[in-house]
């Protein structure tokens, strides 16, 4: 936060970077990489205007919360997430694997495949899924939890499968899910959605 771009200011999982108007050109790219695994803290753009890239490598690991600003442009992989809240302030990003905790904080929309092995809380927003939307990773995972509580998940997947679900899950609230695309193949165990 206002500090002067260099590589040795790089947050550490325990904190949260802010990405403000100061300290950062307009235009300019934020890269989230994957050396040495990185895990990433937390991460605020919420006051920053002016336009900006965020850049994420795979293998890249969110530890925190993520807060978007309308200024900011998400490109590269799919988020990896242990643990936090998203809010993405209407913008879209590549993808979304929960892999601990995530809840959202805003509707989420995603230009990928997405998943959930761990515990995902949409609360009442809508997370919209542009590739298939996996649910469990069969028996190296622990068994999923998605609390829909009055959200909806909606895959617009065009082709292929649009949910796949490959053991069971722990699943409470509205269990919506909408399938608007041409991709309408469901494989997945007894799930009692509407």
């Amino acid at each position: 936060s206002g500090g002067a771009p260099a590589v040795t200011n790089t947050p550490l999982p325990q904190d949260t970077g802010v990405i403000e108007d100061t300290g950062l050109n307009s235009g300019a790219t934020v890269r989230m990489s994957q050396i040495y695994q990185t895990s990433i803290g937390g991460i605020s753009f919420s006051t920053r205007t002016l336009p900006v890239t965020l850049s994420v490598s795979t293998g890249t690991y969110m530890l925190g919360n993520l807060t978007l600003s309308s200024a900011v442009t998400v490109t590269g992989n799919a988020f990896s997430w242990y643990n936090g809240t998203i809010n993405t302030a209407g913008v879209s990003i590549p993808g979304l694997y929960v892999y601990s905790y995530l809840t959202l904080g805003s509707n989420v929309t995603t230009t990928g495949a997405s998943g959930n092995y761990g515990s995902l809380t949409l609360g009442s927003y809508t997370f919209t899924v542009a590739g298939m939307f996996t649910l469990g990773g069969g028996s190296n995972y622990a068994t999923p939890t998605l609390a829909f509580g009055t959200g909806q998940i909606t895959s617009t997947a065009t082709s292929g499968t649009a949910w796949y679900q490959n053991n069971q899950a722990t699943i409470s609230g509205s269990r919506t899910v909408n399938i608007t695309g041409a991709g309408k193949t469901f494989n997945f165990n007894s799930l009692g959605l509407s």
